[in-house]
């Protein structure tokens, strides 16, 4: 008996949209409002800059109960906001677990 083969084919995109990337500020308040006053809880007790650099530019932020989930696209970000932001951020959004988890796209095959 013949081994059957299966082809696959994908339909061919005709066209890329990009879309910019919005600050997880603006996010929070479009989406998850429950969490934007423990947000600028946060804004104020940080510097502006490292504000802006390690939690606004995060990817994702989710809490569940005394949990609470943060996504960078940075493991330099990660590093950085364990050493220096863990209490911070534990004592604006009133939990007592944090786990940083870094998402990067940029792996070499080589």
């Amino acid at each position: 008996m013949e081994d059957e083969k299966t082809e696959f084919f994908m339909q061919e995109t005709t066209h890329v949209t990009a879309v910019p990337f919005t600050t997880l500020e603006e996010r929070m308040i479009l989406h998850h409002s429950e969490l934007g006053g423990s947000l600028l809880n946060l804004k104020k007790k940080m510097q502006e800059q490292e504000y802006e650099k390690y939690s606004n530019s995060l990817l994702s932020l989710r809490k569940n109960g005394d949990k609470l989930l943060l996504i960078t696209g940075y493991a330099m970000h990660k590093s950085i906001i364990e050493q220096d932001f863990l209490h911070l951020i534990k004592e604006s959004f009133a939990v007592s677990d944090v786990r940083v988890v870094s998402q990067t796209g940029q792996f070499n095959a080589f």
